[in-house]
């Protein structure tokens, strides 16, 4: 995936909580996102090898 799209999923994920800690599901990241959960959970490994996020 190209970075430009990666910040764009990015900037989605991040929006709602400001960069704040919270509590959301797959499901939720995926409607926010527009896409299945399978690649929620892609672009969250992603995200966090990148090390723009932490997901527990």
């Amino acid at each position: 995936m190209r970075l430009l799209n990666r910040l764009n999923q990015y900037q989605r994920l991040w929006q709602p909580s400001a960069g704040k800690p919270q509590t959301v599901t797959v499901s939720e990241l995926a409607e926010r996102c527009f896409c299945s959960e399978r690649h929620v959970r892609t672009l969250l490994r992603q995200a966090q090898e990148a090390g723009w996020l932490e997901w527990q």
